[in-house]
């Protein structure tokens, strides 16, 4: 059991093929900080358009990584405070009390694609927030 209760989503479609899903509204990006490449090879077939990606990864670079093979544009900023693991195939393991994130355009303006991420998060028990300075946000503050 999550330190917060359990939830389950259904139906979900999950493929380790993202070249079957197609275009994304947003895609968040979870990965280990050393496949940041590899990663952002792989989900270059679900980048459209109007995608955004939100690396919620450790470190102010990885951002700048990502888009440099995704295009720059379809980044923005964001940094996170949570403790969880992958307990299982499908199954993440939530082991923290706090929750929360923070997002924001790299160059500092309110937009409304961040403020369309801000909302849908509203509905879930996350803290989220903006910044207007996300490049300087780190998880100590």
């Amino acid at each position: 059991m999550n330190i917060h209760g359990d939830f389950h989503i259904l139906p979900v479609k999950a493929t380790a093929n993202p070249i079957e899903i197609g275009p994304v509204d947003l895609v968040l990006f979870c990965t280990k900080t050393y496949v940041t490449h590899e990663a952002s090879q792989q989900i270059r077939p679900i980048i459209g358009t109007a995608t955004t990606v939100m690396s919620l990864q450790n470190g102010v670079e990885a951002a700048e990584q990502i888009g440099v093979i995704v295009g720059r544009q379809h980044m923005i900023g964001a940094t996170t405070w949570i403790s969880s693991s992958v307990e299982a195939p499908g199954v993440i393991k939530q082991v923290s009390e706090f929750r929360r994130i923070v997002l924001g355009e790299l160059n500092g303006q309110i937009t409304p694609r961040v403020q369309a991420i801000f909302d849908a998060f509203q509905e879930t028990d996350i803290t989220i927030e903006v910044s207007e300075s996300i490049i300087v946000v780190t998880p100590s503050h």
